[in-house]
């Protein structure tokens, strides 16, 4: 089915009125309650096309890039930290979380779309001793050593070489960013963690300019040391 009711639709989503269905996502790396559909974003957050009829062509003819790869699919699921380029332009964007809208892009340059943060979400023993980490975008990459990832730390990727640049572990003095809940677009320094019963429970406090948010800890992506490692402004 590639139509969604819009009831049963996320409230944060740019709906137009008037209409009783829209684009529905197709499984992917995010799900649908933290996506929006690739054609949507085209029309309603990049405002590159009009119509979601002109959205299917533009991807029919390659013109988009979600992650460093040419996808085609007007459904396919976009989210925080996604790099969308657009390939007759040159413009590059980032897809971050908003306290308002849930979810927004920035323009970026260079360089900067060649990285992106993804948190490791599990590990999966592998014959050799070699150790898998599966990230919460639904990509994975093979390691030697894995004592040096901890579940929910993030990685910085290099998505034109398809290996690790950096790792940043949770630990309180770090720089995060909510990407999930009420609080979502919110970063700051982590100052604090409340250990409970389950790890991904854990209550943390981030300071973001002043104002300190609480959250769980398996709302938050850890993006930076002393200041985010990719812009979130």
């Amino acid at each position: 089915m590639t139509h969604l009711r819009r009831s049963m639709a996320p409230g944060w989503w740019p709906l137009e009125k008037g209409y009783s269905w829209t684009v529905k996502p197709n499984p992917g790396p995010h799900s649908v309650s933290e996506s929006l559909p690739l054609g949507l974003v085209l029309r309603d957050l990049l405002g590159y096309v009009t119509t979601l009829q002109e959205a299917r062509r533009v991807l029919g003819a390659n013109y988009v890039k979600v992650d460093g790869r040419i996808r085609r699919d007007y459904q396919y699921p976009v989210g925080a930290m996604d790099v969308i380029e657009l390939v007759p332009t040159g413009e590059l964007f980032r897809v971050l979380p908003d306290p308002v809208k849930f979810l927004r892009v920035i323009q970026i340059q260079g360089e900067e779309a060649n990285v992106k943060l993804r948190r490791v979400e599990n590990k999966t023993s592998m014959k050799g001793g070699k150790v898998q980490l599966n990230f919460n975008d639904g990509t994975n990459v093979v390691v030697d050593d894995a004592k040096d990832y901890g579940t929910l730390g993030s990685v910085l990727f290099s998505l034109r070489e398809g290996k690790i640049l950096d790792y940043i572990p949770v630990k309180p003095g770090n720089y995060a960013l909510i990407f999930r809940g009420s609080n979502a677009g919110r970063h700051g320094v982590l100052k604090s963690i409340i250990q409970t019963m389950r790890r991904r429970e854990a209550i943390v406090s981030i300071n973001s300019e002043g104002i300190e948010y609480r959250t769980v800890l398996d709302h938050v992506l850890m993006i930076g040391r002393d200041s985010p490692l990719v812009r979130v402004n």
